[in-house]
């Protein structure tokens, strides 16, 4: 029985773990465009463009 419990403690911590690692990722982005001002929208638009820009160079 203590051994289940203590599974599911690991388990638990790892996924607590994981989700703030993904929070922090989350939040430095944020925190980046934010001080920069970036228009994230701009930097999708260019990524996208880019994007679509390798297929066409792959296709062609």
């Amino acid at each position: 029985m203590g051994d289940q419990g203590s599974f599911t403690n690991k388990a638990l911590d790892e996924a607590m773990d994981q989700l703030v690692a993904v929070w922090v990722v989350i939040f430095s982005f944020v925190w980046i465009f934010y001080r920069n001002k970036f228009n994230p929208w701009n930097l999708v638009q260019r990524f996208l463009r880019d994007l679509f820009d390798g297929i066409a160079g792959i296709k062609g």
